[in-house]
């Protein structure tokens, strides 16, 4: 895996949007220039394929835990309790 498709996967992973909007403009910008030149291998286009790919999973996995938290608040309130938040890395960044 490339570094810069290693560094999107941290970025989504530890919720840092902006910084993976960033690192994917930049990666999309090579990979048009790759596209272009005709240098684009199909290693390339598998591993754009893939980044996606886990990164949509990863978005959607995170939508999902905040989505949670909200109802456990919206839960919390109503009775008056306090729900009990653990925090981690949502997902993993490896393989």
């Amino acid at each position: 895996m490339s570094e810069a498709a290693r560094a999107i996967r941290d970025a989504i992973a530890l919720g840092e949007f902006g910084k993976a909007r960033k690192l994917w403009d930049g990666y999309a910008k090579r990979l048009e220039a790759s596209i272009s030149a005709g240098s684009a291998s199909e290693d390339m286009l598998a591993e754009a394929r893939e980044t996606v790919e886990w990164c949509r999973l990863a978005v959607k996995a995170q939508t999902v835990q905040a989505a949670n938290l909200v109802s456990s608040a919206r839960v919390a309130q109503i009775y008056g309790t306090v729900p009990r938040v653990r925090r981690s890395r949502l997902v993993r960044t490896s393989g």
